[in-house]
């Protein structure tokens, strides 16, 4: 969700010290047209069984609907930043997508109301649409505070699913009293 604070270049470097230590990643990009690149990261873990359980991971900033997008109020012109709004349609083609090649699909919306406790209704919309779409995790973030978590079912394919609306701070710097 800081990925634009030192705006493009800043989500640039980002990007290249990740990939220069081979890690994983989500939700940036290299900027333009989002349908031309692979926004999500795949990793795999043995399960308790010893079969290896395949997970994408998917990342959208639900900061603002507009056309330039925003993440935290920092216009993202060029698209390096998914979104959760703007892209609708692309993500949730793309959690479809990613649903048939892997055993679950976690996504990891940033959206919400700083300090609110309880979800707004394009959270809860979006997190409907994701399940349908095929996540079966949905890791909720930006609050600051946690919020409710509850199981979804799909309206498509009767599929349960996950949803924290938002994990909260396990340790913040936020200096409101209602993070404290």
């Amino acid at each position: 969700n800081h990925a634009m604070d030192a705006g493009g270049s800043g989500a640039r470097a980002t990007r290249a010290a990740l990939q220069r230590y081979s890690l994983p990643f989500t939700g940036t990009g290299e900027g333009g047209d989002v349908a031309a690149a692979e926004w999500h990261a795949t990793t795999s873990v043995r399960a308790s069984s010893g079969a290896s359980v395949k997970l994408a991971w998917l990342a959208c900033s639900y900061a603002s609907n507009t056309e330039a997008g925003a993440t935290n109020g920092i216009p993202d012109s060029k698209k390096q930043v998914l979104n959760c709004g703007r892209d609708r349609t692309f993500v949730l083609d793309t959690i479809g997508k990613l649903a048939k090649t892997h055993d679950a699909v976690i996504v990891t919306p940033h959206w919400g109301v700083e300090y609110e406790v309880t979800a707004s209704r394009p959270q809860k919309e979006l997190a409907q649409a994701f399940v349908d779409a095929g996540a079966k995790i949905v890791f909720g973030n930006h609050p600051h505070v946690p919020q409710p978590y509850e199981k979804l079912v799909s309206r498509n394919d009767a599929h349960e699913a996950f949803v924290i609306r938002s994990i909260g701070n396990f340790v913040s710097n936020q200096v409101q009293g209602i993070s404290s």
